[in-house]
């Protein structure tokens, strides 16, 4: 389905000079621009009603007042555009950042804590720290943290039912090969020993590890027990330094005030569900510009609405889609392929109005004229924000019939779920249906 008013807007002789202004305006300006309209425009009704209706002065002073308002309304125009590539172009920054959460927390995080520990497990503290000197101290230190809580927890145990109690293997804390000893287990420098750049009102700050977990039915505990709760910790630990904050920002401003919540898991989940669902859209239809569409906004203030009962919260699907997001997002990947058949150029639509809004944002980055095919790729400062046109990826392995019970089946017409109104422009009678 190619859309005649989105192919308009690259067309030279529907755009003119007013359009989309590429004169670079601060917050300040705009701001300026707003109160002296909206003093002209109150000027009348709270003021010229004390004249006389038929003076002279009246007549002067609401003439003046009328040049005001119209000398005004270009100038507000180009900025309510500006605002709203500005706004787009944001918007999809803000999902972008959702997608590499979502993938450091499903992938990347747990695939490189993996490695860590298996490094730290076999060659020691020395062996890590020469394999992996960013990352030596803080998972030494969280080694130790594990095992002075283990040992705590061995000291002050009490025998269960049965008589029983758990115990330490035998020089399990020679075969841990540890680094320096930490002056407090359980707390590491704010600066997490280089991975993070600390401001002097930090430098002196610590950040509080998780609490390590014992084994329940492990009787004798060893060094792979030790290990284990050290890459659970590892996660979480990212997860609470870098990854919280910001989700806390982005699930205020997006979620409905019905939904907002300080809970740290029902905002960890809800944003995990945002991100999962913006990333397997990117995926379907080969890249993220249909991030910059105005209605994305429908998957941020509910992303489980998509599907039916069951997984419909995101406390329900926000955990499966991290234990297992291809096979989570199956259904979905393949329901967006489906309507990207029925709809042919949808992925080619999508991709136009992303780099629309990159060519228009950057043309108010530098306060001139852009050509899109020719100064963003040939410039070195600015080409590497052009993003480039994918494939789709292929869909997920299908899933056995006997396992679709445990899937998220899709409710509704998806197509109706995915009317992306495009750039509103003169020249557009209706808004353009990205997907």
């Amino acid at each position: 389905m190619r859309l005649e008013n989105l192919e308009r807007l690259y067309d030279p002789q529907f755009q003119t000079k007013s359009d989309y202004n590429i004169k670079t305006s601060s917050m300040s300006n705009i701001v300026t621009l707003w109160f002296e309209q909206a003093k002209n425009n109150r000027l009348l009704s709270q003021y010229l009603h004390i004249l006389p209706n038929e003076s002279i002065e009246l007549a002067h002073i609401q003439l003046q007042v009328l040049q005001g308002a119209t000398d005004n309304v270009l100038l507000m125009v180009q900025f309510l555009k500006q605002t709203d590539i500005v706004q787009r172009g944001i918007q999809r920054e803000i999902c972008r950042s959702l997608v590499t959460i979502f993938d450091w927390c499903s992938s990347s995080g747990p695939q490189l804590a993996k490695r860590l520990i298996q490094i730290r497990q076999f060659k020691g503290y020395n062996g890590l720290k020469q394999a992996a000197p960013y990352f030596a101290e803080l998972v030494d230190h969280i080694v130790q943290h594990v095992f002075e809580s283990f040992s705590k927890h061995i000291r002050s145990q009490k025998p269960d039912g049965k008589g029983t109690k758990k115990s330490l293997d035998q020089d399990l804390k020679a075969k841990l090969r540890l680094g320096p000893i930490r002056e407090s287990t359980s707390q590491v420098p704010f600066d997490l020993y280089g991975l993070r750049e600390a401001a002097s009102k930090h430098s002196s700050s610590t950040s509080k590890l998780p609490n390590a977990v014992l084994p329940r039915r492990v009787i004798s505990l060893g060094p792979h027990h030790v290990y284990t709760a050290v890459a659970d910790i590892l996660q979480e630990f990212w997860v609470q330094e870098f990854i919280m904050p910001t989700l806390q920002i982005i699930d205020k401003e997006t979620c409905t005030r019905k939904q907002t919540s300080s809970n740290r898991d029902i905002i960890y989940n809800r944003c995990i569900t945002q991100a999962a669902i913006l990333s397997c859209i990117a995926s379907a239809c080969g890249g993220d510009g249909i991030f910059a569409s105005s209605n994305i906004t429908k998957f941020l203030e509910s992303p489980a609405c998509l599907f039916e009962e069951k997984f419909n919260r995101s406390d329900k699907f926000g955990p499966a889609v991290i234990a297992n997001s291809d096979r989570m997002l199956g259904p979905l990947f393949e329901a967006v392929q489906n309507c990207i058949s029925a709809n042919p150029g949808l992925i080619e639509d999508a991709h136009l109005l992303g780099n629309f809004v990159t060519q228009k944002m950057v043309e108010l980055h530098v306060g001139g004229s852009v050509d899109i095919d020719n100064d963003l790729h040939d410039s070195p400062n600015i080409s590497h924000i052009l993003p480039k046109p994918s494939k789709a990826r292929a869909l997920p392995k299908s899933i056995p019939a006997r396992n679709a019970s445990h899937l998220p089946r899709i409710q509704g017409n998806l197509l109706d779920l995915f009317l992306i109104s495009g750039l509103q422009s003169p020249q557009m009678a209706r808004p353009a249906i990205i997907l």
